[in-house]
């Protein structure tokens, strides 16, 4: 194994991106079926070992209300490690990375989106927040 790198994918690794996710949730749908990909590279987060992505998360910017004041939040999507690489932290490190770049974007809620049957709370991510800065 070479060196772990986390970063965001770029446009042209899009595909090794979807391949990910399609794999951990099963997702049998051929290829020339699947829907266009609506997750944009800049909202994503990878691991790599090399150039290949070992692992995925993205996480869509989108504005709700909340008792009335609209508020920035972030959807938390396709999540997964190819199964040669779990249980090494890279799931923890990824969501904590979308986590601060939420924070860093102004959104104080992150929402689980499009993970069916998934609990999110078994990350055990726990974000510092300036909560003097959290909209209520």
């Amino acid at each position: 194994m070479s060196q772990i790198t986390f970063r965001a994918a770029n446009a042209d690794e899009m595909d090794r991106f979807d391949a990910i996710p399609r794999y951990v949730f099963a997702d049998t749908t051929p290829a020339d079926e699947q829907p266009p990909p609506t997750l944009l590279p800049e909202w994503t987060q990878c691991a790599f070992d090399g150039d290949r992505i070992v692992a995925t998360s993205g996480a869509y910017p989108f504005r709700v209300q909340v008792n009335g004041v609209t508020t920035a939040m972030h959807g938390v999507t396709a999540v997964g490690t190819n199964p040669t690489y779990r249980r090494r932290g890279f799931v923890r490190r990824l969501i904590s990375d979308l986590l601060l770049r939420a924070y860093e974007q102004g959104s104080f809620r992150v929402h689980p989106a499009g993970v069916d049957g998934c609990d999110l709370s078994a990350v055990r991510v726990r974000p510092r927040v300036d909560h003097g800065r959290v909209p209520l």
